[in-house]
């Protein structure tokens, strides 16, 4: 069997269907294209515009071209990976996504739009209708309100897969930039849109921190203004622009940290966070949307509590959650950084043994391994 995955291709298909490429499922072959990388250069313009109904339109019929089916003679299914087909399908397919928002290309959500999604996803020949979470099956039950009974037969929540990262890469560790120091306690922040990841707040609660305690050091992944580098300018602090490949960010940062900080305000998966713990990193996160399926508080990280976590109070937004959306002034985030953070510090022994459990759900039949992917694909695809 066949199974075209299609995807918008302007950037690498997410680490998360790794289990497309590293590990083959008897009877099943994944045909991806390549990425169309030159695209990736209209993805900002494509943010600023895609929330206007008339801008939204245009945008999607140009995908329309560039996203499309060419052909459906070679193929027996067809995935579709956060978008819709582009038109009727013959053929059996499935349809996933980390938010239901993602089939309106995070735009502009109108009546048409709306009914034009339900029609695909009720059409008799999408066979499954996969969330990535339980959060993400939220959204899909809100969205689809009374008619959520027409199509909840094949709803089946399928979380991203991530090999062990700890034992693939421990002869690889590269000390370059995290110098070796066994004493200092090493934290690192990774995320592109900085102030929607929480990277103020975490600063902020740093340099507190910095006051009683210099054993501390963190490091952040991302493309910071000079101007917030120079307010928060701590001999302990390093930045580094997010320049590396996944391989590199393995090497040189999730491998040579102690602890994951991630104090997000809204994600709606946050492939970060499995990264980090299948390199054995113990994770911080804020308890929004997927984050408590990801982390379990106390075993393989902490779970933070936030006053602004917009996907909690509103699963659907009414616009997209940008960078632009926030300050960096959640105190209670804020307290709550400073008070877990120092509570690792006073009782680090806990981070061995968290990384130990952050380990545990990527082994074979692991929550988040490859083997119980690849189980779950079987068993949809082939019965």
């Amino acid at each position: 069997m066949n199974i075209k995955v299609i995807y918008r291709n302007y950037i690498p298909l997410y680490s998360g269907y790794c289990s497309f490429w590293l590990s083959k499922i008897p009877g099943i072959s994944f045909e991806i294209s390549k990425p169309k990388i030159f695209l990736n250069k209209f993805y900002n313009a494509y943010r600023l515009i895609n929330k206007f109904p008339f801008f939204s339109n245009i945008i999607h019929f140009v995908q329309k071209i560039l996203f499309s089916e060419k052909s459906y003679d070679d193929d027996d299914w067809y995935f579709y990976t956060g978008m819709l087909p582009i038109k009727n399908i013959k053929k059996p397919y499935v349809i996933d996504f980390e938010h239901i928002h993602a089939l309106f290309n995070f735009g502009h959500i109108s009546k048409e739009k709306k009914k034009l999604i339900f029609k695909y996803l009720s059409d008799n020949n999408c066979k499954w209708i996969l969330p990535w979470s339980i959060a993400a099956k939220k959204t899909l039950r809100i969205f689809s309100e009374s008619e959520i009974e027409k199509i909840e037969k094949k709803v089946k929540v399928l979380y991203p897969a991530l090999p062990n990262y700890k034992d693939l890469y421990k002869n690889k560790i590269d000390h370059v930039f995290v110098k070796n120091k066994k004493k200092i306690k090493k934290f690192l922040f990774i995320g592109k849109e900085y102030r929607r990841k929480g990277l103020i707040e975490t600063l902020i609660a740093f340099t507190q921190i910095f006051k009683e305690r210099t054993d501390v050091e963190l490091y952040c992944v991302t493309p910071v203004s000079n101007d917030i580098k120079n307010i928060y300018n701590h001999k302990n602090i390093f930045y580094f622009k997010p320049e590396f490949t996944l391989d590199e960010l393995i090497t040189k940062f999730f491998m040579t940290c102690d602890v994951f900080i991630l104090p997000t305000h809204a994600d709606t998966f946050g492939m970060v966070l499995l990264e980090a713990l299948s390199c054995g990193m113990p994770v911080i996160t804020t308890k929004q949307f997927a984050g408590a399926e990801i982390v379990n508080d106390g075993k393989n990280g902490l779970l933070l509590n936030s006053g602004d976590l917009p996907l909690e109070t509103n699963l659907i937004p009414k616009v997209e959650i940008t960078d632009k959306t926030y300050k960096g002034n959640d105190g209670i985030l804020i307290d709550e950084i400073i008070k877990k953070v120092s509570y690792l510090c006073q009782n680090w022994n806990l981070v061995s043994k968290m990384s130990l459990q952050a380990l545990i759900d990527f082994k074979p039949n692991g929550k988040f391994s490859i083997s119980t992917r690849n189980k779950k694909l079987k068993a949809l695809f082939l019965g």
